[in-house]
């Protein structure tokens, strides 16, 4: 999607729905990239969530994949939703979900920011990549969580460029609950906490 789009649920859904080890929706990854060849400065607003990518009930080693880029960095591209996360990566399958933000992004959402979790894989990774502005307001400005149980590492970048911030809660929030699980955060940006 490269241009302007308004919403009265979510702006942009994109779901894969799988059952059991690859009988249905083998290794079916989602994709979504909002003004990644914009041609000039783009809006997506909406009343429930900017942009979802999920995948539920793929089963285990599938390597379900999910990925969401914003910007392409030369334009203004802003995504905001007045009732719920800016932007929602989710995966309940193995399989890696990234959340890519360029320079010149805004990411806004009542709840998160911007949203990126494994509610119940095995193995896999979360990283979220933020270049621009990203706000939460009763939530975080950047929430991770990785509830696979293997394997599982969280990785949260910002560039120098990048303003994170929550009117209520966290700035960053980066929690793994695997056993094999790491955390990294590298902020080289702006970071504002909520009251």
């Amino acid at each position: 999607a490269q241009g302007n789009i308004t919403a009265g649920g979510i702006g942009i859904h994109a779901e894969t729905i799988g059952v059991g080890s690859g009988v249905v929706g083998v290794n079916p990854g989602v994709t979504v990239n909002y003004g990644t060849t914009a041609t000039g400065a783009i809006t997506l607003r909406s009343v429930g969530i900017g942009i979802e990518a999920d995948i539920a009930n793929a089963g285990p080693s599938n390597n379900d994949n999910v990925a969401v880029t914003v910007g392409d960095g030369a334009h203004v591209v802003t995504v905001t939703s007045s009732t719920a996360d800016g932007v929602l990566a989710t995966t309940n399958a193995d399989g890696n979900v990234a959340v890519t933000e360029a320079a010149l992004g805004n990411v806004t959402g009542a709840t998160n920011g911007i949203e990126a979790t494994n509610t119940g894989g095995v193995n896999g990774s979360i990283t979220v990549t933020a270049n621009g502005g990203v706000h939460g307001g009763a939530g975080d400005g950047i929430h991770a969580l990785n509830n696979a149980a293997n394997n599982d590492s969280i990785t949260v970048i910002t560039g120098a460029g990048a303003s994170i911030s929550s009117t209520s809660a966290n700035g960053i929030f980066a929690h793994n609950v695997g056993v094999d699980g790491t955390v990294t955060v590298n902020s080289a940006g702006n970071v504002t906490a909520g009251n």
